[in-house]
């Protein structure tokens, strides 16, 4: 369950990353932008930095196996 908004945009940019095809990824965009709009930029860069760190220990994890 999403509990706020920096977690709900956290979760539309991962997806917005990793969608399959340009068409969902641009609808993940999408609804990335509309969140970060109503947010603190503060919360915004940090859901960009939680991304970045879910995705780096997702990479490392894949090495590893």
């Amino acid at each position: 369950m999403i509990k706020d908004n920096k977690e709900a945009l956290t979760l539309a940019l991962a997806l917005a990353i990793t969608a399959p095809n340009d068409k969902k990824a641009a609808k993940c965009v999408k609804i990335a932008d509309s969140l970060a709009k109503n947010m603190e930029r503060a919360d915004v860069e940090l859901a960009m930095k939680d991304v970045l760190d879910k995705m780096i220990d997702s990479l490392k994890e894949k090495k590893d196996e």
